[in-house]
């Protein structure tokens, strides 16, 4: 469970990552100049350089003038890998939070069972104790039965002897 919890961590870390670098190159991209003020008038500043910046009124007023440079597609092939990669994570991160749930919902089940068994076993251990106290209480009073039989037996058998005595005295006579 600690290791699922530990990837999916890092899977967030990483695309914390990639959403702040994301965000930065979309911001990269809001500070370059749009293509409709990239123009080539062939003039040159005073460093020779060329001047590719101008005002929106000139470049509409300027139909002859042509584009600079195109939008690098570097930073949209970046954007769409970095893009693709925040996807694949969230599904890699949705994988885990189903897998998690599942294990969850397998300790939430196991736990159930555990209980369960418990109270199962709880309530035999009490019925083997009533049944214990029963038997013990019925061996009790089939001793004390017994104790009663054999005492009358035994009363019975001095009664018994002590009328063959005297029979056996009478015919002795």
């Amino acid at each position: 469970m600690d290791e699922l919890n530990e990837k999916l961590t890092k899977v967030r870390q990483r695309e914390h990552g990639q959403a702040k670098e994301l965000r930065k190159l979309k911001q990269e991209a809001k500070k370059m100049p749009r293509p409709e003020m990239l123009v080539d008038d062939g003039a040159s500043d005073s460093d020779g350089m060329i001047n590719v910046m101008k005002e929106p009124s000139s470049v509409a007023s300027s139909s002859a003038g042509t584009f600079a440079y195109d939008p690098p597609t570097e930073y949209e092939d970046i954007i769409r890998k970095l893009e693709n990669d925040v996807r694949t994570h969230i599904r890699g991160q949705n994988q885990l939070k189903i897998h998690l749930e599942t294990l969850q919902w397998r300790v939430d089940e196991l736990e159930g069972n555990e209980t369960r068994l418990k109270e199962e076993t709880l309530a035999s251990e009490e019925r083997a104790e009533r049944t214990k106290r029963k038997s013990k209480a019925m061996i009790e009073k089939l001793d004390k039965d017994l104790k009663k039989i054999k005492s009358i037996h035994l009363k019975e058998e001095k009664q018994l002897r002590e009328k063959i005595s005297k029979l056996e005295g009478e015919n002795k006579r």
